[in-house]
């Protein structure tokens, strides 16, 4: 998998347009911390270890379970959209921001950089889209949500990590030559797989690896795919898109924004079928609104 995506990273002096277009994909949090310890692992130079500092929030008081937890705990704590407690870099390593920091300079969440210089308390990246330069400095980030950790604390740490290997749901929007996908598991969410296998525009350069492998096979070249069926039942239409030879379902309700003549007007259209989208499906968003959730128990998908 790392061969076909880096190929030899010991040589190092990468430039920003070989990490630009290549990665590794994976649906879990755990997978991507591997992968990018093992890359880490490979590339020239001397790696450096900052250190999270970790407190519990001023309001949690003396009865509240979280005081049980002493700072040992909370290290070991990995909650989804934090930096993690030991953050391994070195120079030339590609990174992500976790948080948005500037909008206005282009400093926001899933903005990719490449470590320049480190210090004791700051880091220089550069963007990998503008060269633009930019300073990190440790900032306290607080959990997003509280079913992502079972107690409430802050973690002062640099809002980034390595993205050699990113998951499956940070890569949606973008693009790259060379994209690996791991799929220790199957993946857990409705059209995940879909965005992990058209990340690249060459079918050609896309790899995928699937295991381990069942008892009694050498390797494994299947994959179960997760489909939510009330997404397929509920668009009735088969080419709801503009200029579409299909014949436009149509309604006798004068009070009715759907019509019997809609065109190839594209306002029109998405008038026309968004009445037919179940308003429980709304509720879909909110489910998968963190990146690297884990699957919600609330959703019955049907795996095919």
């Amino acid at each position: 998998m790392y061969d076909p995506v880096y190929g030899d990273l010991t040589a190092g002096n990468h430039p920003v347009d070989f990490w630009v277009h290549r990665c590794i994909l994976t649906p879990l949090n755990a997978d991507v911390t591997a992968i990018n310890d093992s890359l880490l692992d490979q590339l020239p130079g001397d790696t450096r270890e900052c250190f999270s500092e970790d407190v519990h929030l001023p309001m949690a008081t003396v009865n509240d379970r979280d005081k049980l937890c002493g700072t040992e705990c909370l290290n070991q704590l990995q909650p989804s959209g934090l930096p993690e407690h030991k953050l391994r870099l070195k120079v030339g390593t590609p990174v992500m921001l976790l948080r948005n920091l500037n909008l206005a300079l282009d400093q926001c969440n899933g903005s990719r950089y490449v470590v320049r210089e480190m210090r004791p308390n700051s880091i220089l990246l550069e963007n990998m889209s503008t060269q633009k330069p930019m300073w990190l400095f440790r900032v306290g980030l607080v959990p997003q949500a509280r079913r992502s950790t079972p107690m409430q604390f802050k973690r002062t740490q640099f809002p980034t990590r390595p993205c050699m290997a990113m998951t499956i749901n940070k890569s949606q929007g973008q693009s790259f030559r060379h994209v690996g996908t791991y799929l220790p598991s199957p993946v857990f969410a409705h059209g995940q797989l879909c965005v992990a296998l058209s990340r690249s525009s060459n079918p050609a350069n896309v790899y995928v690896c699937i295991g381990p492998p069942n008892p009694g096979e050498t390797c494994k070249t299947t994959t179960a795919n997760m489909v939510c069926s009330a997404v397929l039942h509920t668009a009735r239409a088969s080419e709801p898109f503009p200029g579409c030879t299909t014949e436009l379902p149509t309604t006798n309700d004068p009070g009715s924004p759907m019509t019997t003549d809609h065109g190839s007007d594209y306002d029109e259209l998405q008038a026309a079928f968004e009445p037919m989208f179940d308003p429980a499906l709304m509720e879909l968003d909110s489910l998968f609104h963190d990146d690297d959730a884990e699957p919600a128990p609330s959703l019955e998908p049907h795996f095919q």
